[in-house]
């Protein structure tokens, strides 16, 4: 029961503040603005800006993936588009332009295809953003909660069955809102992937500068840290090459802001 608790009160305290974050700010605005007059590094640095003051919303991260676009940095902007997706995997807008600019710059490069299970995932993951799960865990957990109240209620066999059914259907929907909540967190906060940011970037055979080279990413690649030996980490490359490279060559996901310029 405790536990029960603890998980309510740490999905509600979550809601409130994931809330607080849906206000539209005058330096969101200010920033759009300038994105629209095209002063791309103007707009850049105020969407920086939102981000060290804690506004962390998909939208921050796509726009800044815009006019990191615009103005001549696609590894950033890429780096971006994922970002905002890790928040809401809804935003068709982000995808789109992420799937444009990876066909683009990085052309049609072998892939280690992604396993069923992980593809499903992530597709209803998908279907809605991280907040909007943590919203939809506390709905149906009301809900499920006055299904059983009626189921409790009621006095015909029929009527009680009906809401034993329904009942059970909404509290199959409350634990995948419930999972799908605190995996979304877990990956916003833990995510393993990273973009190449540096310009022909070396895998080496080993943490090692003397290290045999084994493959060079471009810029926009993404790779999956596999462990780390500050100041080196091993990385497994889209094709499934597995390798070591410089920490600094890569843009983690779990970074908060890309950079201060």
């Amino acid at each position: 029961m405790k536990k029960a608790i603890v998980v309510v009160l740490v999905v509600a305290t979550a809601a409130h503040a994931l809330w607080a974050n849906l206000q539209p700010d005058s330096l969101f605005l200010d920033a759009n603005n300038q994105y629209d007059a095209k002063n791309y590094q103007q707009a850049i640095g105020s969407y920086l800006q939102l981000l060290s003051e804690g506004y962390q919303d998909d939208d921050v991260y796509y726009n800044l993936g815009n006019a990191y676009y615009r103005n001549g940095n696609s590894a950033q902007a890429i780096w971006c588009y994922e970002k905002s997706l890790l928040i809401n995997g809804s935003n068709s807008d982000a995808r789109t332009n992420l799937e444009f600019l990876s066909n683009t710059i990085l052309g049609d490069q072998e892939s280690v295809p992604e396993n069923f299970f992980a593809y499903f995932w992530k597709s209803v993951y998908s279907v809605m953003s991280w907040r909007w799960w943590a919203f939809s865990v506390i709905a149906c957990l009301v809900l499920t909660l006055a299904l059983f109240l009626m189921f409790l209620l009621s006095n015909q066999i029929q009527r009680r069955r009906f809401f034993f059914v329904l009942t059970a259907f909404s509290t199959l929907l409350l634990l995948l809102s419930l999972a799908q909540s605190i995996s979304g967190n877990y990956r916003l906060k833990n995510s393993r992937y990273a973009i190449v940011i540096s310009e022909a970037s070396n895998m080496k055979s080993s943490p090692d500068a003397d290290g045999t080279s084994i493959a060079v990413l471009i810029p926009g690649v993404k790779v999956k840290i596999t462990d780390s030996k500050s100041p080196w980490i091993e990385v497994l490359a889209p094709d499934g090459t597995t390798g070591w490279m410089i920490e600094s060559d890569v843009l983690k996901l779990t970074t908060t802001i890309p950079s201060l310029q």
